[in-house]
């Protein structure tokens, strides 16, 4: 009689009704997903003087339980310029690459509380703007993008003409294009 009220209990416990034995191991028992964030939310660059090329940075850190499994960090949209009509469009944003390449190049983990900086560079051939877009795929199933695990990082870029050539208006900085000396009043 023990051994079939024993059977009895096992099996009820067992059975797909009590949640065990469905053959699916939750997140916590198989290493678990990890949790991505990207800061900013948006890389922008406001003014990218023609010629010159610029960087931007951004972060992905882990910021779930469980590391997170970072396996691409690319450009999936380098954005376009193009010096006039006769030539062809080149791309805006042209490198990205980790800030320790020694700890942070693809894969990588990073475990909870951890970070990792990535360097954009952006180059203008003509005036204009611009958008693009990093994709980072990681274990992080809940991260916004076309696909689980797939996050999209906006990038937006302004490129403008070199200032100078005696339009300087002596202002404070945001009016000034540098090529006189604004008054100095501490004397």
């Amino acid at each position: 009689m023990q051994k079939s009220v024993l059977m009895s209990f096992l099996l009820i416990a067992c059975s797909g009704e009590q949640g065990f034995g469905q053959g699916k191991s939750s997140p916590a028992a198989s290493g678990g997903a990890g949790i991505i964030e990207v800061f900013p939310e948006e890389v922008v660059w406001n003014r990218v003087v023609i010629g010159n090329p610029d960087s931007e940075g951004f972060r992905i850190s882990s910021v779930g339980e469980s590391p997170l499994k970072v396996t691409l960090v690319t450009l999936s949209d380098a954005g376009q310029t193009q010096a006039d009509a006769d030539s062809a469009p080149e791309a805006v944003f042209y490198e990205i690459r980790p800030f320790e390449p020694e700890k942070h190049t693809v894969p990588f983990d990073l475990d909870p509380g951890e970070s990792a900086e990535f360097v954009v560079m952006a180059r203008f051939l003509a005036p204009g703007t611009t958008t693009g877009q990093v994709r980072i795929r990681s274990n992080d199933t809940e991260a916004e993008g076309p696909a689980p695990g797939d996050f999209r990082l906006p990038l937006s870029a302004t490129g403008v003409e070199p200032s100078g050539g005696g339009d300087d208006t002596g202002e404070p900085p945001a009016d000034d294009t540098g090529d006189e000396p604004a008054d100095d009043t501490g004397d």
